[in-house]
């Protein structure tokens, strides 16, 4: 439960730092098919079963009621569902909530976002589709490594999707979509409602309201003054948290694989595990090309926003992995 001095506190500047860009969406017939139980207390309700009004798909041509997500040209087939704040069985904290699966986005050079046909891309796959399989691939890693005390994103709930849009705006069913060959027959198309603590990423930092409010909701989360907590100070945090993250990653047997400033976010949560894996013995190259990719990635955010110095991050860094895996491996 939410305790009553964290209700109060404010959520970051989550209106400033919101994507300007949105795409329409409309309901469709779905179900929901698993609801995480690590959150008693949700904004919204969600019953195993049954259908829910979230279960949302894009569409090139509204018809009817509609909503707007907020889209951003790092992620093509998901979309912002709104700003909340709730957290875990754990007591760890979420504001953003996301949905993904919700059709296939593109940004074309210097113009708006579209919401694109859904079109077969290869086995198993297919633009702006989320399969259940893949889903539930991640969702079994995320609640792994999160109870290592690792800061990811979370999973809420999966819900299946009995209808998409096609390209006219109309609602078609699943088995209609596979006869027009837009996906797989293999594929069980889903939605994933996903919580972050902020959805950006370091890629996004070159936006200075969005590096605010990651350092605003930082702070808040620390408990620390935001005034206080200067972007010397996030920064420092950063790299000490990243090093951290990774550390116990890597302690516990698991490696990202595909680590980059495209998912880590700004709250520093190492985001995206569908390449992830784990390992039964110490596999020192899949290791340095996760911390090399992390450190990389940390000097992207360095760059971006342009204070402090990389050489002090990066020993900060390093310092908290060694620290947090309990030894120095070879390859570092």
């Amino acid at each position: 439960m939410i305790n009553e001095e964290k209700k109060f506190l404010s959520l970051g500047l989550p209106e400033k730092a919101k994507s300007k860009e949105t795409l329409p969406a409309i309901e469709v017939a779905n179900e929901v098919i698993w609801v995480n139980p690590n959150f008693p207390e949700m904004p919204f309700n969600l019953e195993k079963g049954k259908k829910t009004s979230l279960g949302l798909f894009l569409t090139p041509k509204p018809q009817g009621k509609r909503f707007f997500l907020e889209v951003s040209s790092l992620h093509r087939r998901s979309a912002l569902l709104g700003h909340f704040f709730f957290e875990d069985k754990q007591g760890h904290l979420y504001r953003d909530i996301d949905l993904k699966g919700v059709g296939h986005i593109e940004f074309f050079e210097e113009s708006k976002p579209t919401v694109e046909e859904i079109v077969f891309r290869n086995l198993k796959e297919s633009y702006g589709i989320l399969d259940y399989q893949e889903a539930v691939k991640v969702v079994k890693i995320t609640e792994e490594v999160s109870q290592f005390g690792i800061r990811t994103e979370r999973y809420i709930s999966l819900i299946a999707l009995k209808e998409i849009i096609d390209k006219d705006g109309n609602k078609i069913s699943i088995e209609e979509a596979k006869k027009r060959e837009m996906i797989d027959k293999t594929i069980r198309p889903v939605l994933a409602i996903r919580a972050f603590g902020i959805k950006n990423r370091i890629e996004e930092a070159s936006k200075f309201e969005k590096v605010e409010d990651a350092r605003r909701l930082v702070s808040q989360e620390l408990g620390l003054n935001e005034k206080e907590f200067t972007l010397d100070n996030y920064l420092k945090w950063f790299a000490q948290t990243l090093g951290e993250n990774l550390g116990k990653l890597h302690k516990n047997n698991w490696v990202h694989r595909g680590l980059s400033s495209h998912n880590i976010t700004l709250d520093c949560r190492l985001v995206d595990f569908d390449t992830a894996e784990k390992f039964n013995f110490l596999s020192l190259d899949k290791i340095k090309n996760d911390w090399e990719a992390a450190k990389k990635a940390l000097k992207r955010l360095q760059e971006l926003i342009g204070v402090q110095k990389f050489s002090l991050l990066e020993e900060k860094f390093n310092q908290a992995y060694i620290k947090t895996l309990g030894y120095r491996p070879i390859v570092i």
